[in-house]
């Protein structure tokens, strides 16, 4: 999986924005997106990763993720 940095601005292979996801539960958890089948996986408590903004509000649902504002 890919992450982000505060500085990025990324996309996906196809031109699509990445939206940066941060766990917060107990051990690791993996979701898949419903869009693109991707799956995100987050190894561990306070893991960030990048997910396409196709898949973005399914993921927001998932307990546990939540979406990083960058400021």
């Amino acid at each position: 999986m890919s992450t982000l940095s505060s500085h990025q601005n990324a996309t996906a292979s196809n031109g699509a924005p990445l939206v940066q996801f941060e766990y917060c539960g107990a051990t690791g958890l993996t979701a898949v997106g419903p869009v693109t089948g991707k799956r995100y996986r987050f190894e561990r408590p306070r893991a960030r990763v990048a997910v396409d903004s196709r898949d973005a509000t399914a993921v927001a649902a998932v307990p546990h993720l939540r979406q990083v504002k960058e400021a």
